[in-house]
């Protein structure tokens, strides 16, 4: 989990809901994009049962050690917010 929830930034009282509930999914391999929609799909109930969005995103190892900027960012990110919720088995 990352971004806002791992950081345990507060949300404005009276807001009609809260911040997304970032996360990165490690993937042995790329998931394509009609699986990616299909699994932001399924976490329609969730979202309507807590008012949380889940914003899952989808990377390989290989993907996170690019070193391009983006990439770069995004993992620096992710290492300096993140936190373990489901622990990778490699």
């Amino acid at each position: 989990m990352f971004g806002s929830v791992a950081r345990n930034e507060p949300w404005p009282r009276g807001m009609p809901i809260r911040s997304d509930l970032d996360l990165l999914v490690i993937t042995t391999d790329p998931v394509e994009a009609g699986v990616v929609d299909e699994l932001l799909d399924a976490t329609l109930p969730l979202f309507l049962e807590c008012g949380r969005q889940i914003g899952p995103q989808f990377r390989t190892r290989e993907q996170l050690a690019r070193r391009d900027e983006r990439t770069v960012t995004f993992a620096e990110n992710v290492e300096r917010d993140g936190v373990v919720v489901y622990p990778s088995a490699g």
